[in-house]
């Protein structure tokens, strides 16, 4: 994770839900069920989406600007990719939620 930019900075004000956090955003996939959830897409100039049962649908909010897309996605990325990210201006990766209980 890239050291400087918190997954927990609420930095996306939606319409409905308040402010989000990256964190937010992920923990809906939990919320509504991975096998409804697939994806969650992230383009400045749109809201984000998410990929809900094979449809894109947008978070009631604004269009994502660069510095938010920034505060959201750069506490995701190794180093390695926030150094790609930098030098060649695009990324293709992944993100992996896992959580365990002791219940």
């Amino acid at each position: 994770m890239s050291e400087g930019y918190p997954v927990t900075a609420k930095v996306y004000i939606t319409s409905e839900l308040g402010k989000f956090s990256i964190m937010d955003m992920l923990n809906y996939f939990e919320k509504k069920g991975a096998m409804r959830v697939s994806d969650l897409h992230i383009k400045i100039g749109a809201p984000p989406m998410y990929r809900i049962d094979g449809d894109l649908v947008k978070l009631q909010g604004p269009p994502i600007t660069q510095e938010i897309a920034k505060l959201l996605i750069y506490p995701l990325l190794s180093e390695e990719n926030l150094a790609k990210l930098q030098t060649e201006h695009s990324v293709d990766c992944s993100y992996r939620m896992v959580r365990f209980s002791s219940e």
